[in-house]
Order: C-alpha cells, then structure tokens, then sequence
C-alpha cells in the first residue's frame, strides 16, 4: 500500500494554494506572495541536497522579470498543486519527477513549462 505523499507537508514550511487566478503562497516567516496563471512563464523542477535527503523542489518564473517563487515538496498545498497546474498551464507534464529525483543528490534542474 502506498502513502500518500501530502503526510509529509507541514505548514511550518510554508503554503501553497492554488485557485483559477493563479497561486498564493504563504512563505515560513508569515509573509504572503501572489502569482497569476497568466503571469507564470517558466516553470522548472529541481532538487536541493539536504546532506540525508533531497527535498523536491519547483520554481515558477514570472513573466518579463527575474522574479521567481520557490515550492517545494514539503509546503503545505504541494501535492495538490501538482494535480491542478496542467488545468491551467497547458501540455505541462506530470512525468518530471523520475528526471530530477534520479540520480539522487544531484540538483538535476530541469525547465519543464515554458510559456509559447
């Protein structure tokens, strides 16, 4: 029997929501952050080397700016994100996560949306 993986989200680390408009975060110091759908130009996954675990992470870019929000696995709202975001960022495929887990403590940092 599988778990199910948003047993290891913890708002402690942050939030993730995502709704028609677009994304909300809520970041782990209290702070709040917002992102439409239309805004998003890029989307890359990647992982970062915590030493005894890598922690999965996805980074959208916001259009015509170096602006970046950083989520990963362990936010709050994470897993159900990744169900919602092919609704709204068209051919954006959910079969990234075997390329960057493996091989395993490499960043492995991939585009995996971009924008037409």
């Amino acid at each position: 029997m599988k778990s199910d993986p948003r047993l290891l989200e913890n708002p402690k680390y942050g939030s993730v929501l995502a709704d028609a408009q677009g994304l909300k975060f809520k970041w782990p110091k209290g702070d709040f952050s917002q992102l439409s759908w239309n805004d998003v130009e890029e989307v890359c996954a990647f992982k970062r080397d915590l030493l005894m675990t890598d922690l999965i992470c996805l980074e959208f870019k916001k259009s015509d700016k170096d602006e970046y929000y950083e989520i990963n696995e362990e936010m709050a709202g994470y897993h159900d994100l990744l169900e919602l975001i092919p609704e709204h960022l068209p051919k954006f495929d959910l079969n990234w996560f075997p390329d960057v887990a493996f091989p395993a403590f490499d960043r492995n940092h991939l585009v995996k949306w971009k924008r037409a």
